[in-house]
């Protein structure tokens, strides 16, 4: 993911979906919504920069304009010699080999304060009633 980016929203190294949660609580939580046309979010100043100037945007265009931003993982990198110099008959073996994920489910604190967090669940509550109604 492009830094810049990744600093607004607070996702550095994660899926597609997480960082377009991320992205839709950015935007929810500081209001960027167009008032009078809730499908339309008005960018702030650091989303403009992380965009490429892009002033606005309707949300269903959204996903696209992360996917711009988002590029390959690193891989991973497995060093295993072959050896040749034993036995062909030797039983086969298993290896454990540890390497260390970041955890992306549940342990990462949240980025938003409890006061942000309660105006998105607010907010959650108040979408929810309008597809209820």
């Amino acid at each position: 993911m492009h830094q810049q980016l990744a600093s607004v929203i607070g996702v550095h190294s994660d899926t597609r979906s997480v960082a377009l949660v991320a992205l839709y609580q950015y935007i929810r939580l500081r209001k960027l919504q167009k008032p009078e046309d809730r499908n339309v979010v008005i960018f702030d100043e650091p989303l403009r920069q992380a965009f490429g100037g892009v002033e606005a945007a309707r949300f269903v265009d959204l996903p696209e304009l992360l996917a711009r931003c988002l590029g390959p993982t690193d891989p991973v990198v497995i060093n295993f010699t072959v050896r040749i110099d034993t036995d062909v008959n030797t039983p086969n073996l298993a290896y454990d080999i540890d390497f260390d994920l970041q955890d992306n489910f549940g342990s990462t604190p949240n980025m938003f304060s409890e006061t942000e967090q309660k105006d998105l669940a607010r907010l959650d509550a108040e979408v929810l009633v309008l597809f209820i109604v």
